[in-house]
């Protein structure tokens, strides 16, 4: 292709990383050996293909996963240092692990891994995935080419976010389906949105093939539609049938994360990491139904129990996929949980732009009418492309796998900040160049009572900015840290109790703006919403 970026070792990307040697190559790009020449520190560095960056949509959407995916800071997720472009490419910048992936391992041991270290590999994995689902962040294609086995025994989850990317932009190695049909889950094929419970069913697929040395769904006829067929209609042969020696209740286990219906299947990956804490190396079945089926609050902030992580960086970040509100069993999201009264003291401060510092949860109000959701959708939700003034309220729903609630937000002020305002924040160079804006808003609860949501916008984000030329600002600032925001906007969290019917929260976003264009318009991003013209709800000053 005309203009194509010519990768060879010593090529310097960005003026800071250098190409050493290739490490590999697949369908979303190559992998380079490198080396960060600020931090004189060895990296690895995945290069996308040039045509991926065509796509302004699909480029932004993955910047803002892959943003997220960077500020999970957890030891089974493969770091990533920066995402950047060099010509017609992008690029993302990790960390150098040194071991093989699990797509080798089960190569190497055709009758299946030991059935403690396949029990050891899996309790890492979900610890992973309970950290990253809490945080909103679905990986969309675990699978043993994903999940890298280090020489010290840890395994890291690699690759957030591109699956996503290849969706965008059709991009598979065949030019075809996206993804890897073998470890897919049935809704995937089927054309829904893929939210936690894909992963948990890839998982599935993995622990299948990790206890077996063969894959769950296989078929004579290697095609596509084969292998669709057979994850659409027909159950995996028992585990037990291959491998007798392996436990009934760890089969059971398999078994129930390959479930065809997604309500179907363990209700999160935090409840699979307890149950094979307390129940993995025994040989004895456990009584009593598997708990990991058991009806549990979303795994968004329950998820982190008893997991170990640390506090991650300031990082732009604006959304995930499902977004920053989630319910019971759900997924995908920061949350509004919270039973009585609240008063927060962390305020949101800010010169001109200060919001309340309380959020109130309380009793069902018979002022507010209930809206009932119908589906996915919520009676008055806004449409697409919808114009408020700031101060309008805008119906929408809020989408959780099989559950949606209602939800009202207000827009209340969108503020111009200045440079001096991200000095002494934990950012990028690049970051505090840009120019912040704060757009303060307020969630109601408008639907019926549910004591099992929250909202946790250090988590994650639903608002991103429109410039004055009317194109999207993705950059957002999400930290777990108070500090790393600007004192104009300190978001704080509805946490432990019930967002009842008529409870409102205020809260706010720090969008990056550039040096050049005005932020002069607030737009919410959420399903069925997105980034784009005329595709979220927008309000302008």
């Amino acid at each position: 292709m005309p203009g194509e970026l010519s990768l060879e070792a010593g090529l310097l990307l960005a003026r800071r990383y250098r190409l050493d040697a290739p490490i590999g190559a697949g369908a979303m790009g190559q992998v380079w050996r490198g080396v960060d020449l600020d931090l004189n520190r060895p990296i690895a560095i995945k290069i996308l293909p040039s045509q991926v960056a065509q796509d302004e949509n699909g480029v932004a959407r993955f910047r803002r996963e892959a943003e997220s995916a960077a500020g999970l800071q957890h030891p089974g997720i493969c770091a990533v240092f920066d995402i950047d472009t060099h010509g017609s490419v992008m690029f993302l910048v990790m960390e150098l692990l040194q071991g093989s992936d699990l797509a080798r391992v089960v190569a190497a041991h055709p009758g299946g891994l030991p059935i403690d270290q396949v029990v050891g590999l899996a309790e890492q994995i979900t610890d992973a995935l309970a950290v990253a689902h809490a945080r909103g962040v679905v990986h969309r294609d675990i699978k043993p080419a994903n999940l890298f086995l280090q020489q010290d025994g840890r395994v890291k989850i690699c690759d957030f976010g591109i699956a996503r990317l290849a969706d965008r932009t059709t991009l598979t190695a065949t030019g075809g389906l996206l993804g890897t049909p073998r470890y897919m889950a049935p809704e995937e094929f089927r054309g829904a949105p893929a939210d936690y419970r894909a992963d948990l069913y890839a998982l599935g697929g993995v622990l299948y093939e990790l206890f077996t040395g063969m894959p769950a769904f296989d078929a004579d006829d290697s095609g596509l539609a084969s292998i669709m067929y057979k994850h659409l209609n027909e159950a995996p042969v028992p585990l037990r049938s291959h491998r007798p020696d392996i436990p009934v209740h760890l089969e059971r286990l398999v078994l129930d994360l390959l479930a065809k219906p997604a309500g179907e299947r363990p209700v999160s990956a935090a409840a699979v990491r307890d149950f094979l804490r307390r129940s993995g190396r025994t040989a004895v079945p456990p009584a009593g139904p598997p708990p990991y089926l058991r009806r549990q609050p979303s795994p968004v902030g329950q998820a982190l129990g008893t997991t170990t992580v640390a506090a991650p960086t300031v990082i732009k970040a604006p959304k995930s996929r499902k977004g920053a509100v989630a319910a019971v069993g759900g997924v995908l999201a920061a949350t509004l949980v919270g039973a009585g009264v609240f008063a927060l003291s962390n305020g949101f401060g800010g010169d001109g732009a200060k919001a309340r510092t309380t959020a109130t949860a309380h009793p069902s109000s018979t002022v507010i009418p209930t809206l009932h959701p119908v589906g996915e959708t919520v009676p008055g939700q806004a449409t697409p492309g919808e114009q408020h003034r700031i101060g309008e309220r805008a119906i929408v729903p809020v989408i959780d796998g099989a559950r949606t609630d209602a939800v009202g937000v207000t827009v209340t002020s969108l503020v111009k900040g200045s440079k001096a305002d991200l000095a002494n924040l934990a950012l990028s160079r690049s970051d505090k160049d840009h120019i912040p804006y704060y757009a303060h808003f307020t969630l109601t609860n408008l639907g019926p009572d549910d004591p099992y949501v929250d909202f946790d916008p250090v988590a994650e984000m639903v608002m991103a900015g429109v410039d004055s030329a009317g194109k999207s600002v993705s950059n957002t600032i999400v930290s777990v840290d108070p500090k790393g925001y600007p004192s104009q906007c300190r978001p704080v969290a509805i946490k432990d109790g019930g967002f009842r019917h008529g409870a409102s929260y205020d809260t706010c976003t720090v969008i990056l703006g550039s040096k050049s264009l005005d932020v002069t318009a607030v737009q919410w991003l959420e399903k069925p919403y997105d980034l784009g013209i005329n595709q979220g709800v927008y309000w302008k000053r």
